[in-house]
């Protein structure tokens, strides 16, 4: 199955090539194993996290019951890494094939996945949900929401999943257009589950003393999710054993080593370098385990340690000059 060089997950048609790069050895073509790689995701306590908050607020929202989840947390956790690796072991791994036809005639997609644009609204959010279902992209909201109500229970879909929630802004309490349209999304037959940075400053969880303001009924309906850095000595050990399984992953590439993997220190550096974000460690690993694959498949402490240092440069002032 070729692999995709730049992965979309707001593109449902590269999710079996994701899942098939999880689930199997690369090819040997040597592009195919660089894509390979970045396509590895080690399943963490975030994964774990997240599936229980979903599993949560479907069962909430219910009947005339609305609830709508909130995954939050700082830069380069893995956030969004944990939440469409969720998505798609849960997508592709079901008795119904992903995206085909059932007796109904209706496609089964019990995910949806959207990348909130700059300045989204919730037109935008049912708009981009059409089109990931193959569904009609055109009307106002109203009918937008109509085609969605009548499709959704129809196609299996369990969530709407949007990312980069904090580009839902709101600067004053009298800017009310787009906590009013959040607020209408809770109408729709499935939970809105949003995943960005600092959500509790966007629109989505902001509140402003207006008993009028629709923020109010957002936040009353919310469940939220705070992932934080691994800092403490269990989180050590949680990146630990993310480390070696990534290196485990990688002996499935012929001829492949990486006793980088083993290093105690280095492990110990990448979590001090990175503050304890298992998502900058494993794009770190990632990064210098490709370089591997250009010389002689043997991923170095020396190898690692050069992207560290890259890392350290971009970081200095006036690095971007």
């Amino acid at each position: 199955m070729p692999l995709p060089r730049k992965v979309n997950f707001s593109q449902p048609s590269v999710w079996p090539a994701v899942h098939h790069a999880r689930t199997n050895p690369p090819a040997e073509n040597p592009q195919e194993i660089k894509s390979w790689i970045h396509l590895q995701h080690v399943p963490s306590v975030f994964d774990t996290a997240v599936a229980n908050k979903i599993d949560k607020v479907v069962d909430d929202h219910l009947g005339t019951t609305e609830a709508w989840l909130a995954i939050s947390g700082e830069r380069h956790l893995g956030k969004t890494n944990a939440t469409t690796a969720v998505l798609v072991r849960r997508s592709l791994t079901g008795h119904t094939p992903w995206r085909t036809k059932q007796t109904s005639g209706w496609r089964y997609v019990p995910y949806v996945f959207v990348e909130a644009t700059s300045n989204p609204t919730a037109k935008m959010v049912m708009r981009e949900a059409c089109r990931f279902l193959g569904l009609p992209t055109s009307g106002d909201e109203g009918v937008l929401r109509a085609r969605l109500c009548d499709n959704l229970p129809q196609m299996g879909v369990i969530a709407i999943v949007v990312d980069e929630g904090q580009n839902f802004r709101r600067k004053s309490a009298t800017a009310k257009a787009v906590a009013d349209g959040l607020r209408g999304l809770l109408h729709l037959p499935v939970p809105m589950i949003y995943s960005g940075l600092d959500l509790r400053e966007s629109a989505l969880l902001k509140q402003f003393n207006d008993i009028d303001d629709s923020a109010g009924q957002l936040i009353e309906r919310a469940q939220v999710l705070d992932l934080s850095k691994l800092g403490d000595a269990q989180g050590f050990a949680e990146i630990g054993r993310l480390v070696r399984a990534f290196g485990q992953r990688l002996t499935l590439i012929d001829e492949y080593t990486a006793p980088a993997l083993t290093d105690n220190d280095l492990v110990q550096t990448l979590i001090i370098d990175h503050e304890g974000r298992p998502g900058s460690i494993l794009e770190t690993l990632k990064k210098a385990a490709v370089e591997a694959v250009n010389t002689d498949r043997c991923l170095t402490t020396d190898l690692v340690a050069a992207r560290l240092a890259d890392t350290r440069a971009a970081k200095e002032p006036g690095a971007a000059a």
